[in-house]
């Protein structure tokens, strides 16, 4: 892919979180920029997605991830309940499960840094069918599929 990496900045904007923050999602997701940048197949990847995506998916990949209260603003709610609704509880009449949160703390328990994709969102709050990205492939020898 020859696209152009991600700077510190645009990271920062797609995780949401500050310049302070940044440092430990990158950490967690084991991103290790190189010159202040990184290129978008990587953190890709560390999401659990493939290097290579389809091209049409490639823009909706670099849009910021959403927290909890953006995702409540677009559905009208608030932040509690789109944690409920992750949980499965309270979804309104007809919605199936919520899609899958991406937690960019590395499993921390209450690390509250739960982000999802805008288009899997829409597309849920639509009734439409998912986006469908490359996955990555599962590690060789590993016991448990990758979602």
């Amino acid at each position: 892919m020859t696209d152009k990496p991600a700077t510190k900045p645009q990271l920062e904007t797609f995780f949401g979180v500050t310049d302070r923050g940044l440092p430990a999602v990158l950490n967690d997701l084991q991103i290790r920029p190189i010159g202040g940048h990184v290129r978008w197949p990587v953190v890709w990847k560390a999401l659990g997605l493939a290097a290579e995506q389809d091209p049409g998916h490639v823009c909706e990949l670099k849009h910021p991830l959403m927290t909890a209260g953006e995702v409540g603003d677009l559905c009208e709610v608030t932040a509690r309940t789109v944690y409920r609704w992750q949980t499965g509880v309270g979804l309104p009449d007809g919605l199936p499960s919520m899609p899958k949160a991406i937690d960019l703390s590395a499993g921390r328990k209450d690390a509250r840094k739960t982000r999802w994709r805008k288009s899997e969102i829409v597309a849920w709050q639509d009734r439409e069918p998912q986006p469908a990205y490359a996955r990555a492939a599962p590690t060789f020898g590993s016991l448990k599929p990758t979602p």
